[in-house]
């Protein structure tokens, strides 16, 4: 194991509420180990099954962009030329529709972003990048509320007391993120935008998430995880993963090589742990890092990463397509894999039913515990 520092920094960053700037800047160094050894899905997670969702021209999925787990199955949210968020049950079993497009008050002109709130058993959907709608697990509309806000909000999260959403960075400079109350008023700004115009958003898929009060966002192109905790709106700790290939602005427009630099590729929280994958030193590569110790551990990942993940009851989910369930689940000798022969197995229930024209499936897989 080599062990080193590296320009991993935890800073207090520019905060702005309604009325008052302040600015609180302390950087210390984190520990970061790089293992010499790698990393599969197999060695993650264990005890796959796989769910077929229900094949019905009401619910076929075309190209998923969120997946929430809850007791009772799974929020879509499918951007297939229109926007559709469905609901299926544990089992796979389509149970409706959550809204519907359209123009009138029950419906949305589009879907941005979809937050679940469990304990209230409502679903909000984020649209035209200022208005939220919120429906119950039925699908059944229950109110709107409108944002206020200067920038388009393209990502939200749901936490106890409201609403954390962010924007794109900006040739304006807004701030990324705004936090908003239930009724829609913004209580706060928090992490100034660099000035600088992009075409593609900041942020990856599902960068922004809550665990309990804390809420973990993503700077894409700045690698740069930002916690912070709900209560304390002045504190922000910011981790900056890199190996000094830094992904930059400039680069963005001249290199389509992402691969050469470092860059986050997802960010899930749990406690006080961040995880998942990244681009690491010219590698795709598995990370955890300890937001108590200040420690990392960095492994070069040799097989297939799942695009979205979501957990509950000690499971993570993620979805399949019909091409990656065949290439999985039918490998060639030589793409052969540990995690290939756990799928194939999974999938063997399946395997005279299930065809090009079904839906996709559910991955289901039990967390194992690590000792790197």
């Amino acid at each position: 194991m080599k062990a080193y520092y590296l320009l991993l920094g935890l800073a207090s960053l520019l905060f702005v509420s309604c009325d008052r700037p302040q600015k609180k800047v302390a950087y210390h160094a984190v520990e970061t180990a790089e293992i010499d050894s790698f990393m599969t899905l197999t060695g993650l997670y264990g005890g796959f099954q796989l769910i077929p969702l229900e094949n019905d021209a009401r619910c076929m999925l075309s190209n998923v962009m969120k997946l929430v787990a809850i007791p009772e199955g799974f929020i879509i949210y499918d951007e297939s030329g229109q926007s559709n968020v469905f609901f299926f049950d544990m089992h796979g079993k389509f149970k409706g529709k959550i809204g519907d497009v359209g123009k009138n008050k029950r419906e949305y002109v589009s879907v941005d972003d979809i937050a679940v709130d469990t304990a209230k058993r409502e679903i909000s959907v984020l649209t035209r990048g200022r208005e939220i709608k919120v429906y119950d697990y039925g699908g059944q509309h229950a109110r709107s509320i409108e944002l206020k806000a200067e920038a388009y909000l393209n990502k939200m999260c749901r936490y106890e007391e409201g609403y954390v959403c962010l924007t794109n960075h900006s040739a304006r400079g807004d701030s990324l993120l705004c936090i908003y109350d239930d009724a829609g008023q913004l209580i706060g700004k928090k992490i100034p935008s660099l000035p600088i115009d992009i075409t593609d958003g900041s942020f990856v898929a599902n960068p922004l998430q809550t665990f309990g009060h804390q809420v973990l966002f993503v700077d894409f192109f700045q690698s740069l995880f930002n916690i912070l905790d709900v209560d304390d709106w002045e504190q922000t700790d910011t981790y900056m993963m890199q190996t000094g290939r830094m992904f930059t602005y400039d680069e963005k427009e001249f290199e389509n090589h992402m691969d050469l630099y470092d860059c986050i590729l997802s960010g899930y929280l749990s406690g006080e742990k961040v995880f998942g994958w990244m681009n690491y030193n010219k590698t795709l590569s598995y990370y955890e890092m300890d937001l108590a110790t200040k420690k990392a551990s960095v492994l070069p990942y040799y097989d297939w990463a799942p695009p979205l993940l979501s957990f509950h009851d000690g499971h993570a989910y993620t979805i399949l397509t019909q091409e990656e369930i065949f290439a999985l689940a039918y490998p060639s000798p030589a793409n052969s894999s540990p995690t290939m022969e756990a799928l194939s197995k999974a999938f063997e229930p399946y395997r005279e039913t299930y065809t090009m024209n079904s839906n996709f499936v559910i991955l289901k897989m039990k967390q194992k515990c690590k000792d790197f």
